[in-house]
């Protein structure tokens, strides 16, 4: 008689797609989490030492210097985007920013998150310096739009990688925060060409490229499965995007030495140009100096000492030239 074999094995129950909840993708969101942490460390670190001086600290930590950028110091473009002017600014956006980015990044995964955020916070400020003039502009509001578009664009077109139901639910629920923030960029002192500039970067790459390789919401076995196979291209443009935004707010710190705003100044004697006159100025302002003539044919000169960027403050000294008409008016 044959012994008996062993029992027939259960039939394997497949495994059921992942459909995440809120609480699921806040906890499954470390970019945005490490993102809204920096941002908030460098609000505390401008008060502490901005105080106060907070817009000059906030100068020198990298705000977004239209002049200052076309002169060279693109670090401004990256480093801007992670200062903010005061807590109720900040409050604002990091707000957004936890109700935005944690369903991005868990449809996009975090390598394609974090170049999302960073060429939206590229857009807005590249705008807000080409259009802009040479006010100065802080804030997360441009990666913020540009998170905002991506939405916008992934519910235009879904290409597959949502339910039907939810990006149906977007495409009606995105209309109304839109139109709300772009009346709102209209107020005074909101930075409107950032806001597009963001909006129109996040949206474009969202409509593109950014999705290509990606699994379907609906087909997921784990959170984190957002690609199909591990992509070099998004795993370097990742790296370089983070390396970029934090190699920026490092070079405006060495550039601008906020933490020096209220140190008390070191004088230094001086001469002015070829005039004979000789000055005490402080030492922070020495390193930027230009002469120029104050208005075509007026025969004054102005000398011109230190950068508000870069220094806690900045002196001009006028004379008319020799045998020159003395003018009448100076503007200052």
């Amino acid at each position: 008689m044959d012994a008996p074999g062993p029992p027939p094995s259960p039939p394997e129950t497949p495994s059921k797609p992942v459909s995440p909840t809120r609480g699921e993708q806040l906890r499954a969101a470390p970019v945005t989490s490490v993102l809204i942490a920096v941002n908030v460390a460098l609000l505390a670190l401008s008060y502490a030492w901005g105080v106060p001086a907070h817009d000059a600290v906030l100068r020198r930590m990298g705000a977004n210097i239209g002049s200052d950028v076309r002169s060279g110091e693109i670090y401004r473009l990256f480093a801007s985007a992670f200062l903010h002017a005061n807590a109720v600014h900040l409050g604002f956006n990091m707000l957004a920013l936890w109700s935005l980015g944690p369903f991005l990044e868990t449809l996009l995964g975090r390598r394609r998150y974090l170049v999302l955020y960073a060429v939206s916070a590229l857009g807005g400020a590249v705008a807000s310096t080409l259009f802009g003039g040479d006010r100065w502009s802080v804030g997360a509001s441009g990666a913020i739009f540009g998170l905002m578009g991506a939405g916008i664009a992934l519910a235009v077109r879904p290409k597959g990688l949502l339910p039907d139901a939810v990006a149906a639910a977007i495409k009606r629920r995105a209309a109304g925060p839109l139109i709300f923030n772009l009346l709102y960029s209209l107020t005074p002192g909101v930075d409107m060409l950032a806001h597009v500039g963001g909006l129109i970067a996040g949206g474009a790459l969202m409509a593109t490229v950014l999705t290509n390789g990606l699994v379907p919401m609906g087909e997921r076995r784990a959170l984190d499965a957002a690609e199909r196979a591990p992509s070099l291209l998004s795993t370097v443009a990742a790296w370089v995007a983070g390396a970029v935004m934090a190699a920026s707010v490092l070079v405006a710190f060495v550039a601008g030495r906020p933490w020096q705003v209220n140190a008390p100044p070191q004088l230094q004697r001086t001469t002015v140009g070829d005039s004979g006159v000789s000055l005490e100025l402080p030492t922070a302002v020495l390193g930027d100096t230009s002469h120029a003539e104050l208005k075509p044919g007026s025969n004054v000169e102005m000398y011109t000492f230190g950068k508000l960027t870069r220094a806690p403050m900045a002196a001009r000294w006028f004379r008319s030239r020799p045998g020159a008409r003395p003018a009448r008016t100076v503007e200052r």
